[in-house]
Order: structure tokens, then sequence, then C-alpha cells
């Protein structure tokens, strides 16, 4: 995961967290976020840090879907 998100640089901030950050990216008619909890990953113990990923990237068609996802995801009003 961590070369596709690399070949989507340079990525958009849109939101930092503790422990992380969102970025989107857009690239050949395509819409990414990608997700770093790089740091996050870092503070958990091996045992805890299984199947995390430092980076995960989201692929959409449209941008459209993509803020459809981040409005689901990442709104800070979202219960």
């Amino acid at each position: 995961m961590y070369d596709k998100a690399e070949s989507l640089k340079p990525w958009t901030l849109l939101r930092d967290f503790e422990g992380g950050a969102v970025y989107t990216a857009d690239r050949d008619s395509k819409f990414y976020v990608i997700v770093s909890q790089a740091a996050l990953v870092d503070l958990l113990s091996d045992e805890d840090a299984v199947g995390m990923e430092p980076l995960v990237v989201y692929e959409f068609s449209s941008d459209k879907d993509r803020r459809d996802f981040l409005s689901k995801r990442f709104s800070k009003d979202r219960n």
C-alpha cells in the first residue's frame, strides 16, 4: 500500500488527528483518500499493531463518491 500512496504525491492535507492524518489526491480521473496512521502504529506494541496498516488508500471514481465517504467517515459531527 505504501508504494501506491507514494505514487499519488503530492497529497493535500484534509485533516490531521492524534496519531495520523487524512489526505486527498487526484490522479488519472480517479479520486483518492490516503489515511496515515503511522504515528499511531509506531506507538502501539507489536501485538497491538498486528493487522494495522500505516497507510491506507481508498480509490473513488468520482469526487462526489469521495466526498460522501469523507463525510461519513471523518465528519466531526458524526455519531
